[in-house]
């Protein structure tokens, strides 16, 4: 049975029962954008609906990346997979991988670490980021933990929070707040985000799930799939021309993707350019690189 909690949808894209279709365009988050969403994240609010299309038809598909590394272009590696329940993502993939890499992986070589003591929004405007979490080496971690001149702040690896159990929260704050000499205010509030990153994992609140043809009595045709694809993509990261494109001509053409990728490192390689996908599609000329 589906498990809709944080903890559920990160489990099940572990063990590759969450995957994303042929269709789905690279990750393109930043830091930043990730950092924001663990402010959400904490602050208890929506991070939106993700869609999930459940199918037992043999589809094309690539497994979610844990470990990001953005100065490397991506190949695309697909698999395929018969008669195998699986979920695939037509929304949300770039939360989901943000979430994955944050709560499981790296994002250049670098972990996700919260200040256990950051979260409190006086003085801050509702726009800013109340909890503050970084990508950060080891290294950079332990100067930021320098308690030499006293303690404002404390990084802690986002995936050791969230392993917390919810009933040994309280217990293993205070005996944190107790080995590093804080105040009052201080203890309450690292209590505060320790408690805040042990319930957030088995959650119902944190994603909304939608699943499509999850009863499988009436099933949606493949074309009717991709329309719901390009509409419910039509916000945030807006689909271009190219985009759709590109959807359509994976449809007809297994590899399409990887050829693409690899033709965009070859051409940016050793040269001064910064060649796309994008500018392929849109160059009139492609059909002679891949054929009529």
């Amino acid at each position: 049975m589906f498990d809709p909690t944080l903890y559920g949808v990160i489990s099940q894209i572990e063990s590759d029962r969450i995957v994303l279709p042929a269709m789905q365009r690279p990750f393109v988050w930043k830091e930043d954008r990730i950092t924001r969403l663990i402010d959400s994240l904490l602050r208890g609010f929506p991070l939106g609906t993700i869609l999930l299309w459940k199918t037992k038809t043999m589809q094309r598909y690539r497994r979610f990346q844990r470990d990001i590394d953005s100065d490397v272009l991506e190949v695309f590696k697909f698999e395929k997979a018969e008669d195998d329940d699986r979920y695939l993502v037509l929304d949300g993939q770039q939360r989901l991988t943000s979430l994955l890499s944050a709560l499981r992986g790296t994002y250049n070589n670098k972990r996700v670490f919260l200040d256990v003591l950051s979260g409190d929004s006086t003085d801050k405007d509702p726009g800013d980021e109340y909890y503050d979490s970084r990508f950060l080496t080891d290294g950079e971690v332990l100067k930021l933990n320098d308690t030499s001149n006293g303690v404002s702040c404390y990084y802690i690896p986002l995936q050791e929070l969230t392993k917390v159990e919810a009933v040994y929260a309280a217990t293993i704050a205070f005996e944190k707040s107790q080995k590093l000499g804080l105040n009052a205010e201080q203890t309450k509030q690292i209590t505060n985000t320790y408690l805040r990153c042990a319930t957030i994992m088995g959650g119902h609140r944190a994603l909304q799930v939608h699943l499509i043809d999850e009863n499988e009595v009436n099933v949606t045709p493949l074309e009717e799939i991709l329309e719901i694809f390009v509409r419910v993509n039509s916000g945030g990261l807006v689909l271009q021309k190219s985009d759709l494109l590109m959807s359509l001509l994976d449809l007809k053409w297994n590899d399409i993707q990887p050829h693409l990728q690899l033709l965009v490192r070859e051409l940016n390689s050793n040269k001064p350019f910064n060649f796309t996908r994008d500018d392929i599609l849109k160059e009139p000329s492609h059909r002679s690189w891949f054929g009529d």
